[in-house]
This record gives C-alpha cells, sequence and structure tokens, in this order.
C-alpha cells in the first residue's frame, strides 16, 4: 500500500524470491575465558575462541588504546599473548580482536587491568672509576642496561664526611650528583 499526502492509498500485489544462503549467520568467533595475568612491566592475556582463529590485542594507558600485539598468523583456538612495555602500578586498557579463517571478526569491549607496583630496586651501576685531581674528584660508571630495568630513572650520589651515608634521602649528606647521566665531578673534594 502505498499512501499520499492526502491520505489517498494504492495498493500493489505481487511476490518476490530471495536468495537461500547456505550461511545465513555469519559469525566470527567467539571469545571466552579471558585471563590476565600482570607484571610489573608486562602482562600476559589468555584466552579461548571456539573456532580456529588469529589474534590481536590493542591496548594503551588511555581508553583510545594505540599499542598492538598478535599472537601470530597460525589459526589456532587457545591464545597466548605477551604485553610488553607497561608502565608499573597503572590501569592499563585492552581490547582482543579475534578473526577466523573466513576472515569474520570479533571483538570484545574494551576491558582493563592494573600492573603490579614495582618493589625491586634497580641494580648498582658497574665499572665504577674514580679519578681524583687536585681539588677534585671525578667519577665514571655504567648505568644499569634499559633492557633489564625498563624504570631505570637516574643516579644519586652522596657524600658524607665522617660516615657513609645511610640512604638516598640522608639529611646528613651533600648532593654530589642527581642524573641519569653516567659521569659527576665534585670540585669540593
Amino acid at each position: 500500500t502505498v499512501v499520499d499526502s492526502s491520505n489517498n492509498s494504492t495498493n500493489i500485489t505481487g511476490s518476490f524470491k530471495t536468495a537461500i544462503s547456505s550461511n545465513p549467520l555469519i559469525v566470527g568467533p567467539i571469545i571466552s575465558s579471558i585471563v590476565v595475568t600482570p607484571g610489573v612491566n608486562s602482562a600476559v592475556v589468555t584466552f579461548n575462541t571456539n573456532k580456529n582463529s588469529t589474534a590481536q590485542i590493542n591496548h594503551g594507558n588511555t581508553l583510545s588504546l594505540g599499542s598492538n600485539a598478535t599472537d601470530g598468523l597460525v589459526p589456532v583456538t587457545n591464545h597466548t599473548i605477551l604485553l610488553l612495555g607497561l608502565s608499573p602500578d597503572k590501569t592499563h586498557y585492552y581490547q582482543i580482536i579475534a578473526t577466523d579463517v573466513s576472515l569474520n571478526s570479533t571483538s570484545t569491549s574494551v576491558l582493563n587491568f592494573k600492573t603490579l607496583v614495582d618493589t625491586i630496586p634497580p641494580p648498582n651501576v658497574s665499572s665504577l672509576q674514580v679519578s681524583a685531581g687536585q681539588n677534585s674528584i671525578t667519577l665514571n660508571w655504567q648505568n644499569p642496561s634499559l633492557s633489564f630495568t625498563p624504570d631505570f630513572v637516574g643516579v644519586k650520589i652522596l657524600k658524607k664526611i665522617g660516615s657513609p651515608a645511610t640512604g638516598p634521602n640522608d639529611a646528613g649528606a651533600t648532593v654530589v650528583y642527581n642524573g641519569s647521566g653516567n659521569t659527576a665531578t665534585d670540585n669540593s673534594a
């Protein structure tokens, strides 16, 4: 029935045929059993899909995500994806996208987890060399490798006469150097 603005109507009768699909409902993989195991600077995400699929995880420290990681090119039903380069003690957001062999994709909503607090102190500097001048001492050293201590931010050198410094915040000590470099000179030696 067709109706115009003056309420006039016309009835048309007819028939049509639709193609019958062998798969009328195309569905991507079902993502289930999601488990996140956070570390200090990383997380392992495991999950299952109901059919062989490849997967990727878009992730970041905001809802806009920004980084991604994949589980490879071989379609599987049990997935494990490692997320690296995360900040300690922060909420991280992620979304899983699974794609089956017919290229049908499914994604989760944006989920989140929190990385662990970093309670491990960085290793000491190495290869310390001391050169004495007439009224100065120059120190040279090698900082810890960033691949093993990604949260390394710097070195603090204290000078205390009469006894060793009790720690990095000893009020009775003088700060000789505080930074991320690898050399310092004390001209008041």
